[in-house]
């Protein structure tokens, strides 16, 4: 609820005729004692026998602009009344809002008396009362022109309707110039504190240049002084009004600076208000520049940093324009054990480098893969098991054990040719083309053949056979040939047939075709000599169907 202060009421009197207006002039405060805000406000003034309730004796709405707290109406000028005995209040209604308490109209009371003694000059004059009672001892005093206040006249006045000293033995004198009577009954008053000595300032003789303040030489002796480049020894300075942004500022285009004077332990503090911000806010294409920052206890966004030591700091997104930067090789980590970070996104063309010197990178090569560089490997477990390309158009898998390919199809597609140096184990049937026969991995019985005795060996449906053949005069002449069959009831002209004989690596395969028997071998000695007679030599095949 908003209350009012400082009311000052005002009673015009024509001779013969009751008073037509009042003039009201006062100060609307809230109820936490602050001044109303500048700017328009409906006001509903309503007059009252009681100090509470009761019907208005008379009421009237103005359109009134408040600044400074101020309000200022003339009563009556829409709405007409006649003063009686029983006005004796006044409330005020701002905006909807009713001002209490009700103002007491003692100024009017005085006003009826005075216009039925009638004895008011023939000119209208407007007295301006006091709204309370003065303290005891104290005078209603003019200013010539209307205005009345209860002044202490213990200390005296001058004469002079435009200057006025007060003061007594319980509140401190006060010198007060007053502004013309044309304008106002304003005062610009100068007042004494509680002093330890007397103190005696002598005015500078002559007015200063613009800019310009008074200083003291801290004798009394006052004089004007330029503060540029000056200081302020010891002092808490305020600029601006309160009611606006205050800006300090350089002169000129020129830089502005904050600088202690100790070159080795001096500080500046910047303070805020109450649960104020401090903004740092760069014009145009300027940046703030710290070259050094330390925050102890504090926090960013609620993120506690500092403490005179690494902390560990959140934040929602960091946004990097060249780079995020360890403070030393090796020296820092992303994520931890259990903070795992969820994903990582790199752009086209992008390279991972690996190492103190990049010796292994990583690069992305766009919407294809990755490309691991030059002959460097990718190792599992150790050394002896890894991929990699020891040439150009070569890649090499090593496994120090076995490699295990495990698949329902696995496609080997070889332009020119599969090259296995070592020994080829099947564990199960071998596909070429539609036969699906595959290969027998059974073994065949070790058995001897005595060339002697023909040139058909003994029926063996396996399609892996060892055999060890004695020569005699077939194949043991130098240039000599023979056919050997092996039975098998199973030959097809799709065979493929593996077969070695060796003796001295003198007896060769030299070709094979399927008879309804089985296979024929075609064996050739290339040696340079004889065989000699009943010579062992070793015969093994392996068919493929």
């Amino acid at each position: 609820m908003r209350y009012l202060t400082l009311l000052v009421i005002t009673v015009s009197l024509l001779v013969g005729s009751v008073p037509q207006n009042l003039s009201y002039q006062g100060f609307i405060k809230a109820s936490d004692g602050s001044l109303l805000p500048d700017g328009s406000y409906t006001v509903t003034f309503r007059i009252y026998e009681e100090v509470t309730g009761g019907v208005s004796l008379w009421s009237e709405e103005h359109e009134i602009y408040l600044k400074a707290g101020m309000i200022s109406a003339t009563l009556g000028e829409s709405t007409s009344f006649t003063f009686s005995t029983k006005m004796n209040y006044l409330e005020l209604q701002v905006n909807g809002d009713v001002m209490t308490p009700r103002q007491k109209m003692t100024s009017v009371t005085y006003a009826f008396h005075a216009e039925s003694a009638q004895k008011i000059a023939t000119d209208s004059t407007t007295y301006t009362f006091p709204l309370e009672d003065g303290t005891s001892g104290q005078s209603l005093t003019t200013d010539g022109s209307g205005s009345l206040s209860w002044t202490t006249v213990d200390g005296g006045s001058s004469s002079a309707t435009s200057l006025s000293a007060t003061g007594d033995a319980t509140g401190s004198g006060v010198l007060k110039l007053y502004e013309d009577t044309d304008d106002g009954t304003n005062y610009a008053g100068l007042k004494a504190g509680t002093m330890a000595s007397d103190v005696t300032w002598t005015l500078p003789t002559a007015d200063g240049t613009s800019g310009q303040v008074i200083s003291t030489d801290g004798s009394g002796a006052l004089s004007w002084s330029s503060v540029s480049g000056g200081s302020l020894t010891n002092a808490t300075t305020s600029i601006g009004t309160g009611s606006a942004t205050a800006n300090l500022a350089s002169d000129g285009d020129y830089d502005l600076v904050l600088k202690t004077g100790n070159s080795t332990t001096g500080s500046i503090t910047i303070t805020d208000g109450a649960n104020g911000n401090i903004g740092v806010a760069p014009n145009g294409t300027g940046e703030v520049d710290i070259s050094k920052v330390d925050i102890d206890d504090g926090a960013i966004d609620g993120t506690a940093i500092g403490a005179n030591s690494a902390s560990t700091a959140a934040f929602t997104t960091i946004t990097a324009n060249t780079g995020v930067i360890p403070d030393a090789a090796d020296g820092a980590y992303l994520g931890t054990s259990s903070a795992e970070f969820s994903d990582l996104f790199l752009a086209d063309g992008s390279v991972v480098n690996l190492g103190n010197d990049q010796d292994v990178t990583l690069t992305h090569v766009a919407d294809t893969g990755v490309l691991l560089n030059s002959a460097s490997q990718l190792q599992f477990r150790d050394s002896g098991l890894k991929i990699n390309s020891s040439a150009d158009g070569q890649l090499d898998i090593d496994a120090d054990t076995e490699l295990e390919i495990t698949a329902p199809t696995v496609d080997i597609d070889a332009s020119t040719e599969v090259n296995i140096s070592g020994v080829l184990t099947l564990g199960g049937d071998f596909t070429i083309g539609s036969a699906a026969k595959g290969i027998n991995t059974t073994s065949g019985s070790n058995v001897a053949h005595d060339e002697s005795s023909g040139t058909t060996l003994s029926a063996n449906n396996n399609r892996r056979g060892k055999y060890t053949l004695t020569t005699h005069s077939v194949v043991s002449s130098t240039a000599n040939s023979a056919t050997f069959t092996v039975q098998n009831n199973t030959a097809t002209a799709d065979d493929i047939v593996i077969m070695s004989c060796t003796s001295d690596n003198k007896i060769e395969v030299h070709t094979f075709n399927v008879s309804s028997s089985g296979w024929d071998f075609f064996f050739v000695n290339r040696g340079t000599a004889p065989l000699v007679t009943d010579s062992a030599l070793a015969l093994n095949f392996i068919v493929i169907q």
